[in-house]
């Protein structure tokens, strides 16, 4: 009787660190995953994954939500009317003060930018931080009067 009390102390105890060892191993195996699906993040402000390509969401209607000169809150620096709507084909449309410019756009290879009117005296390469269903969050750098600015645009859509 004695050894078969202690035959099942025995599986008991082995089934414990069995159990233990592969919650250790599932723990071991998930940690890089959750690494790398965090090191993914291709905008510092952007999400971690996305079911929608960039494309898709950067294709709207866009009003302007903030605007930010060099970390300082500029909030009547463009028109209130102002709004940019990309289009899917590669095409822009932009409103200012009444006045409607078109042109086109385009990512760069690593989609990190985006490409208005390119090879045009009027190209404009902002840097995406943020891109998210409802939030486009662009940065443009400026050169005036020899020092570099940043300017920081923070659309919603419209």
């Amino acid at each position: 009787m004695t050894a078969i009390i202690i035959l099942l102390g025995l599986k008991a105890c082995t089934d414990f660190v069995h159990t233990r060892f592969q919650s250790l191993a599932l723990f071991i195996a998930v940690i890089p995953i959750v690494m790398i699906i965090a090191g993914c993040n291709k905008y510092e402000e952007g999400p971690v994954i996305s079911l929608r390509s960039k494309k898709e969401r950067v294709v709207n209607i866009w009003k302007i939500d903030k605007i930010y000169i060099d970390s300082a809150e500029y909030p009547n620096y463009l028109p209130s009317d102002y709004e940019i709507e990309i289009k899917k084909d590669g095409t822009y449309s932009k409103i200012s003060s009444g006045t409607t410019y078109t042109g086109t756009w385009e990512f760069d290879e690593k989609k990190e930018l985006i490409i208005f009117d390119k090879g045009t005296a009027d190209e404009e390469k902002p840097t995406i931080l943020k891109l998210k269903e409802k939030d486009l969050w662009l940065q443009y750098l400026y050169t005036e009067s020899n020092d570099t600015h940043t300017r920081e645009i923070y659309y919603i859509p419209k």
